[in-house]
């Protein structure tokens, strides 16, 4: 171990301190010569026992302070724990150092000195001297100067490959050293195993995928998030683009929303491979015909696995002319726009398009439960419903009427299931079929209507009540002219006719607002005063604020218009 500003006892010849309880013979020895002494005392004189007893503990005191003084008697608790932490750094496997910011070197442990030649006296000093290190190097002075912490993996130059991970990081140093400025933890450790067999790994996966770029077959990798991280050639040609793009794609872009949704439930439902005859989108807007074939990631791994291959490639591998019937109605039953199910007789599901499983989700807690899939967020009434249609079309009976459900989350949503036999299914399980509808759209706008029906009604019956109310009012208005004919601006109560007559002409102004929008009139905009509205508006609130509020209205002149 090397070792600058600090060295062991052993090597100064400064005397080795050691824990009381080894010194328990010597207190002994020194106790039994303080009693000797003490009894040649009593013995010279025998009316100095207190001087006797004083003298023996002065003599014990001293030899004491002189064992303490010296080192040879020390309390102890155990190995102090910075002397653990010492010795662990120095037989640590990982090269360590404490240096300075100059790049003093003040402790560095042995595998530090095994890692560097003799010429270099640090870490930092490896690093520097090559050019291909030197920008590493570089890096990792300035974050030690700076007190950052800061990780690199520098290849290191040789005839062999030799690849180091070194870091640094800040470290609080005892006042016994201050003098050096701050320090910083310098650390490294080979990892060249790992690298190469990373580098093993990649090289692998080049090779396979350059393999399978040569076939028809399409590999991409899906993320959990349903990002395609990594596309190989045919696959990239299959969606029509020349390499992997700079943005990676996801599955929706590729996939209608409801078949892309069913291949990631798929992936998390179950870990054997889901197969599907879908039509994958391309970058120019155009579909072909694919089978699809989803594999959950296997155990070690992060991504799943989608491999496609064109139809027509399949059609002539197996020296078919024209797609068969089963293949053109797979493609149609993936992209029907509405859910489609077949059953058994138990209420399992045998097989379920996308839009089924958008519509309803599958529920783990009851798989085979095709009753209790359709009506998670139901009523009691419509859970009745469904089950008496299930048990009709199981029994061969055809359901004449559709049956509606609540569904979603918050139970919303409106679907619409017509559920019938089944007699001569593709699959001898499938007993019966279920087709469902959203038909959430369709409710919104029968309740929308509804209230608009309502809100007509309204209107006729506001505006047979303000035709009423206009006829008050112009009794109203023309009485209040005659009194202002009839009076002087100077008497009694004319200004209150006045006030009388403006309101009753403002209401009957809103009157013939209402009046017209109740008979669908045309209404005119037409261009207001803002000063003059201002005025009659402060005449109408001065009376409804009352005596105890005082209301200030300030204004410009010449307001809009």
């Amino acid at each position: 171990m090397e070792s600058l500003g600090a060295s062991t006892a052993a090597e100064t010849g400064a005397p080795t301190t050691v824990s009381l309880i080894k010194w328990v013979p010597a207190a002994a020895a020194l106790a039994a010569a303080g009693l000797l002494v003490g009894a040649m005392v009593l013995l010279a004189g025998a009316d100095g026992i207190g001087l006797a007893v004083l003298s023996l503990l002065a003599i014990g005191g001293l030899f004491a302070v002189f064992g303490m003084l010296a080192g040879y008697v020390r309390i102890d608790s155990g190995t102090p724990a910075a002397t653990i932490e010492r010795l662990a750094a120095a037989e640590a496997e990982m090269a360590l150092e404490v240096a300075g910011v100059d790049g003093t070197v003040l402790f560095a442990n042995a595998a530090a000195a095994h890692l560097r030649p003799a010429f270099a006296p640090s870490i930092e000093a490896l690093l520097s001297g090559s050019a291909d290190t030197a920008g590493a190097a570089y890096r990792l002075t300035v974050a030690a100067r700076r007190g950052a912490v800061l990780t690199e993996d520098v290849a290191m130059p040789g005839m062999e490959p030799r690849w180091l991970r070194v870091a640094v990081r800040p470290i609080a140093m005892p006042s016994t050293v201050s003098d050096h400025g701050p320090m910083a933890l310098w650390s490294a450790i080979d990892i060249t195993v790992d690298r190469l067999r990373e580098t093993s790994s990649v090289a692998r996966l080049t090779e396979a995928l350059t393999f399978y770029d040569g076939m028809p077959i399409g590999i991409a990798a899906l993320r959990d998030d349903g990002t395609l991280v990594h596309m190989s050639a045919s696959f990239c040609r299959l969606v029509g683009h020349a390499t992997m793009p700079a943005r990676l794609p996801m599955l929706g872009d590729i996939l209608a929303a409801d078949m892309a949704a069913l291949v990631r439930s798929s992936l998390a439902a179950t870990s054997a491979p889901a197969r599907f005859d879908v039509d994958l989108l391309r970058e120019d807007g155009t579909a072909v015909a694919v089978h699809l074939v989803a594999q959950a990631p296997s155990s070690g791994s992060e991504h799943a696995t989608i491999a496609v291959i064109a139809r027509s490639a399949l059609a002539g591998a197996s020296g078919a002319t024209s797609p068969t019937f089963d293949d053109r109605f797979s493609r149609m039953f993936n992209a029907a726009p509405f859910g489609i199910a077949t059953i058994d007789t138990s209420g399992a599901v045998i097989n379920a398009n996308a839009g089924f499983a958008r519509l309803f989700p599958e529920r783990p807690e009851a798989p085979h439960s095709i009753v209790k899939r359709l009506t998670a967020v139901a009523s009691p009434d419509q859970k009745n419903q469904v089950e008496t249609a299930v048990v009709r079309a199981l029994a061969g009976r055809v359901n004449a009427h559709p049956v509606e459900v609540g569904s979603g989350a918050d139970g919303t949503a409106a679907r619409r299931l017509y559920v019938n036999p089944l007699t001569a299914g593709l699959d001898p399980r499938e007993a019966a079929i279920i087709y469902v509808a959203d038909a959430t759209e369709q409710k919104e706008l029968e309740h929308k209507f509804a209230q608009s029906q309502k809100m007509e009604a309204i209107g006729k019956l506001a505006g047979g009540i303000a035709h009423d109310f206009n006829n008050v009012l112009q009794v109203i208005i023309g009485l209040s002219d005659l009194m202002l004919l009839k009076q002087r601006p100077s008497d009694t109560g004319h200004r209150e006719f006045l006030d009388i007559r403006s309101n009753a002409l403002r209401a009957a102004g809103m009157v013939r607002q209402l009046l017209a929008f109740s008979r669908k009139q045309t209404l005119r905009p037409e261009v207001l005063n803002l000063t003059d509205v201002l005025a009659d508006l402060r005449m109408l609130l001065s009376r409804l604020v009352g005596n105890d509020i005082k209301l200030k209205v300030d204004h410009g002149r010449d307001l809009w218009p």
